[in-house]
């Protein structure tokens, strides 16, 4: 029933009733096309695919059917004589009245009530309708062509998503705009105004508001217009009643809401005009008759001859509509059906897609436009109807309804011109949202495609427009074709594309009477923009009397440049779903949201989770408060901090100038100090600014262990999809952190990828202007599993403190405190205490939070490919808090990880388990099988047996071996602690040979048969294994996986079958060097902090994202980490209590040396050719 209202609308807008003259074809023809192939199609589609789907005519393609194919021209195609007469409307043609002059009409040729007027007009079509029904014809077998060959999605994913979805959402405000002048909501106007209000605007033959009018009607009059468009009932109020019932149907959610409406409408308007429409009157003559074609089946015309040009427009017009209308339905009913997979796509599309297809070309050859998928088939899903029969029904019900065509013909346009608007509203809706709005790369064509559609009553023009609009914005800004970004230009691009606002420091504009930027305008804030000049210009010239005048404006300046706020005194909240925060980047951030379903007929079925948690939209009342006390600290901070810049000026001018250290020098004191001062007049600043925020990380110490015990309560195990909720309930606890802390731009982001889909959190802070460098800080919030849980001393995920041994050293328990929430958090505490400090960070952050690194990563790779030209675009440096450190007094910097890649092996044997007494001793054993295979994979050395498992691996070098000499490792120590009698492995090398720089074969899993309390005599029919490989530089995981599956079934015994399969987790080897900046930097603040040297070693361990930083994001990577990998992964994980505060502290003065120190340091490596070094599986040794 929801879809049935397309028999009253498509013979209005095909007959061309609805544009104010007549194409040629009979209502009567377009109600039996309309119902048959509507039928047809829909039976196809649940026959043949088997989803409970209504196929019928596409609105939007019957509009342009008429108005951009077709078209009105005098004496063209099917003319037919209109004059004040219904009984006027009689077939006509043009006699010449003059050479070259054949727009007369005579009266001489006409007789009857049509020679009463002289103002007669012959109208007709511009392309005769059968040449259209041949392009639709042409383009629904094309479109089976496509389907056919699996050319759809391809064809789907070319085309710029921008103009893809524009495309809709244009379509629908082309249909709202055909539906308001339907109803005489508006009317054409004279130059200038052109359009407006239904007020009071007379109609004439040849338009509405011409000069020369017989007669008016206004917005409040209701009269039967027949000698100029639209030759029918013309009453604004009453379809105004309509549009608002049928609304209101709608929003309590009535099935059929709008054919009520649409009989709603009608109805009354036969009481309007109760005569029969013979005589003149709105009611049909009948209700039910025999339907049969007239003109249209079959009436196909391919000699296009000089209208070629035009229908292959057309056609390929159609073949867009259809391709766009198809996709976006199928996604969303693919999606409540719960058919649809992660990468959009769900079984038998193509069949569906055919179904499509097929009832195109069928409405062709019977006389109507395109067909396509509704998406008012959620209605019957909604009812329970989830397989073909459903369709089947409909179709029945289709085909019953043709009897009633001279009902469905002799709808007035005021009663579907309502359902249209609404119609089109729904349609812009629902497309709107998926535009990346914020990108104004994006923006203008998407914008250009819907503005051009209405406005030139052409959705083609609109969709050139919008393709042209593209290709020039992202030429100009170097994103059309990756050949771009090595274009001249492409660095003054980025430069002039970054965001700084016009006025940094003006009192009453952005910054308050003391120079502190105005991050937001609070009530006592409001009065500013008169009153703070007037104090500013106080303050400055008793400044100026006191002789401060010129420390005052340097810290003035430097607060206001320092804060980069934005005109208007700092960002206004951001509405629902659009991240906090300004853009400041040349590629602006767009609004985050998952990978749902456009159709928001369907919002409240499909499970969409919010772009943002509420939590991090809207902070509580308190957090408001603790940030007005942090910003009156923050001033009076700043105040110690202009006294400070005056003495190191002061300073400066007594002192020669010194070089300054080189970057990576572990040199500190006074003396350093006064030679940095003098270098940089602002040092002193800066070192009060550093005083300020670690001052701020100390006394937050409390509260920062609050913050680790409540995310760690939180069981986001990313392993296990009983926890999925778990993982998207840390994303928000995280995102809620950061926009309390201050950051900018807060989303919860979605992942997509074959299986699991965890989000990721995003945040920046993009202030610290163009001159300084940019980080992308990266952690994890995910955990690994619990178990064996009997194992633990306290439940898992009721994290404590307690007090350990003698000495009394204070331990977090806890899943997840160590790796790696208590070092993501580390540096968010870092942010937070600059911010809250000095309300500004020494250098642009941007932050990526990964909910899935425990099972390796599997979708970060498409989500950094994804987001590498926009959100995280212009990185100079990674810094990973994911690692740690090698003990509480010997800082370390880790150097390499290993790759990985993971297998699951079966072995099934028997069709089922048998008695190990009856059966026994005579069929194989799966178990046994599965021993003697996973045994044969290592030799009595130690030796992988994997033929080839070695090839690419490098041998040790002389500086490899150095450095594994130099790391203090006491083997008696670590057996002891980890309850080992000691170590084995790879004969030939040494324990940190093994573990840093030689590959790896480990079972890490393998069960079979009955594994219960208890004995069960079976032998079983299947066994399984998990294995696990690490492997180091020049090794691919793809590879080595290929090795162990192939060798695993090549050893395989004859009576046993034996599989092997990649189990998700992968990732490449990672190195980086050691004197590399952000390496060099870490180095510096590590010796400060810890008070020893660090040491440069490589780790066992896995960290998928740093080698996908560098072959992804091209940036190499800095692991600053401070857990000590105590019990990670196993029961009674633990993280030192005095470690995670000395990792705050660090984090707090390592951001701040990364500000001063990175610029220069990345300048000088790229100068010498040192900038790419490292990355993945890279040759860079110790």
């Amino acid at each position: 029933m929801c879809s049935a209202y397309i028999l009253f609308l498509n013979p209005l807008i095909l007959s061309g009733a609805a544009s104010g003259f007549n194409t040629g074809m009979p209502k009567q023809d377009i109600v039996l096309a309309t119902a048959i192939s509507t039928a047809v199609a829909t039976a196809t589609m649940g026959l043949a695919a088997n989803f409970p789907w209504v196929v019928s005519v596409q609105l939007g393609t019957n509009s342009f059917f008429v108005s951009s194919v077709l078209g009105v021209k005098e004496c063209g195609a099917h003319a037919t004589m209109q004059g004040p007469d219904k009984t006027c409307s009689m077939p006509c043609s043009c006699v010449p009245a003059s050479p070259g002059n054949a727009t007369l009409v005579p009266d001489a040729i006409l007789s009857g009530a049509c020679a009463a007027d002289t103002p007669n007009t012959c109208m007709g079509t511009a392309i005769p309708y059968e040449q259209a029904l041949a392009a639709t014809f042409l383009e629904g077998l094309v479109f089976m062509l496509i389907c056919f060959t699996g050319l759809r999605s391809v064809i789907i994913k070319a085309f710029p998503k921008s103009v893809l979805m524009a495309g809709a959402a244009g379509i629908g405000v082309f249909i709202a705009f055909v539906g308001m002048k339907d109803s005489g909501f508006i009317v054409a106007q004279p130059f200038p105004t052109l359009l407006g209000l239904n007020v009071d605007v007379p109609y004439k033959h040849g338009g509405w508001g011409a000069p020369g009018y017989h007669s008016g009607v206004g917005f409040n009059s209701c009269a039967m217009y027949m000698d100029g468009p639209p030759y029918s009932c013309v009453c604004p109020w009453l379809a105004v009643g309509g549009l608002l019932f049928t609304a209101i149907l709608m929003i309590w959610n009535v099935n059929g809401a709008m054919i009520m409406g649409i009989f709603f409408t009608m109805f009354i308007s036969w009481i309007k005009f109760p005569a029969k429409q013979s005589a003149g009157g709105l009611v049909p003559d009948k209700i039910i008759d025999v339907a049969r074609f007239t003109s249209t089946a079959g009436a196909l015309d391919f000699h296009w001859g000089e209208n070629a040009g035009t229908l292959v427009g057309a056609f390929f017009m159609f073949l867009y509509l259809d391709l766009i209308g198809s996709s976006i339905t199928f996604v969303s009913l693919g999606q409540m059906a719960g058919v649809l997979n992660d990468s959009g796509d769900m079984p038998r599309s193509n069949i569906a897609f055919l179904a499509d297809a097929f009832g195109t070309t069928l409405g062709g050859l019977l006389g109507s436009s395109a067909l396509t998928t509704y998406v008012e088939s959620a209605s019957a899903m909604r009812e329970g109807g989830r397989t073909g029969f459903t369709a089947i029904v409909c179709s029945a019900f289709f085909l019953a309804s043709i009897a009633l065509w001279p009902l469905f013909s002799s709808i007035p346009a005021i009663a579907t011109g309502p359902i249209l608007c609404l119609i089109g509203a729904m349609i812009f809706m629902e497309s709107i949202m998926e535009i990346e709005w914020t990108d104004m790369t994006d923006a203008l064509p998407a914008f250009t495609t819907i503005i051009a559609m209405p406005f030139t009553h052409n959705i083609a023009y609109g969709v050139i427009a919008g393709l042209i609009m593209h290709v020039v914005a992202k030429a100009f800004s170097y994103q059309l074709c990756a050949a771009q970004q090595r274009w001249p230009g492409v660095a003054v691009y980025k430069r002039w594309s970054s965001y700084s606002p016009m006025f940094t420091s003006i009192p009453g504009w952005n910054v308050d009477a003391e120079g502190n930027r105005l991050a937001s305008v609070s009530e006592e804030d409001q009065d500013l923009s008169i009153i703070t000049i007037v104090k500013a210009m106080r303050k400055r010239r008793a400044a100026k009397a006191a002789g401060m005048a010129a420390g005052a404006g340097a810290g003035a300046c430097a607060g206001a440049s320092g804060g980069g706020a934005a005109p208007g005194g700092g960002k206004p909240p951001a509405p629902s779903g659009v991240p906090r925060g300004g853009d400041d980047s040349a590629h602006p951030v767009p609004a985050a949201r998952p990978f749902t379903p456009t159709r928001r007929l369907l919002a409240h079925e499909a499970s969409e989770r919010p772009r943002n948690p509420p939590a991090a939209r809207a902070a509580p009342a308190a957090q408001r408060e603790q940030r007005q006390q942090r910003r009156l600290a923050m001033r009076r901070r700043r105040a110690v901090a202009l006294v400070l810049g005056l003495l190191a000026l002061l300073a400066a001018s007594a002192e020669p100038a010194a070089s300054e250290p080189a970057v990576g020098s572990g040199a500190t004191g006074a003396g350093q100090q006064a030679r940095a001062a003098a270098a940089h007049p602002d040092a002193a600043d800066a070192d009060a600014r550093l005083r300020a925020a670690l001052a701020h990380a100390e006394a937050a110490a409390e509260a920062a262990e609050a913050d680790l015990l409540a995310l760690a309560a939180i069981a986001s195990v990313s392993a296990l999809p009983a926890h999925a909720a778990d993982v998207g309930r840390a994303a928000a606890w995280l995102a809620s952190k950061l926009d309390a802390a201050g950051l900018d731009n807060v989303a919860v982001l979605p992942t997509e990828g074959p299986e699991t889909s965890h989000p990721a959190v995003y945040a920046d802070w993009l202030h610290a202007g163009a001159g300084q460098p940019t980080v992308l800080i990266y952690g994890h919030f995910d955990v690994q599993p619990a178990d064996p849980l009997e194992l633990w001393a306290s439940p898992p995920f009721e994290p404590e403190v307690r007090a350990v041994g003698g000495g009394g050293e204070r331990y977090f328990y806890g899943r997840g405190v160590d790796d790696d929430k208590g070092g993501l958090l580390q540096a968010v505490h870092a942010l937070e205490a600059h911010l809250a400090a000095t309300g500004v960070l020494p250098l642009n952050v941007k932050l990526l939070l990964e909910g899935q690194e425990e099972i390796g990563s599997p979708n970060l790779a498409a989500f950094l490919a994804k987001h590498r030209d926009g959100l995280l675009a212009g990185v100079d440096l990674a810094l990973s808090a994911d690692g740690g450190q090698v003990g509480p007094a010997t800082p370390g910097i880790t150097t390499g990880l290993r790759g990985a890649v993971a297998l699951e092996v079966d072995v099934t044997t028997a069709g089922a388990d048998l008695h190990s007494g009856v059966k026994g001793g005579s069929v194989a054993n799966a178990n046994h099988v599965l021993a003697a295979l996973l045994a044969g994979l290592r030799d009595g050395g130690g030796r992988v047996t994997v033929p080839g498992f070695y090839d690419d691996v490098a041998p040790l070098s002389a500086e490899d071996r150095a450095a594994i000499a130099a790391f203090p490792f006491d083997a008696e120590a670590e057996a002891a602690a980890l309850g080992v009698k000691g170590f084995t492995g790879e004969a030939g090398f040494g324990t940190l040979e093994r573990r840093w720089l030689r590959p790896t074969l480990e079972v890490v899993g393998m069960w079979g048969g009955f594994t219960g309390k208890g004995m069960k005599t079976v032998i079983p029919r299947a066994a399984h294994a998990k294995i696990s490989c690490r492997l180091v530089p020049h090794q691919r995981p793809e590879d080595v996986a290929a090795l162990v599956r192939d060798h695993l079934l090549a050893s395989a015994p004859p009576l046993a079958n034996v599989s092997a399969r990649i189990a998700g987790f992968r990732a490449d080897p990672w190195t980086s060097p050691r004197g590399a900046p952000g390496n060099a930097i870490a180095a510096r603040v590590l010796e400060e902090v810890m008070g020893a040297p660090p040491v440069f070693y490589r780790d066992g361990g896995t960290i998928p994202a740093l080698a996908y930083f560098k072959s992804i994001l091209g940036v190499d990577s800095t692991v600053f980490a401070f857990g000590l990998g105590d019990h990670i992964h196993a029961p009674n994980e633990r993280l030192l209590a005095s470690m995670f505060h000395t990792g705050r502290a660090a984090w707090v003065r390592y951001l701040a040396a990364l500000g001063h120190d990175l610029g220069p340091a990345l300048r000088a490596a790229r100068a010498t050719g040192g900038g790419d070094r490292g990355g993945a599986g890279s040759k860079d040794e110790l």
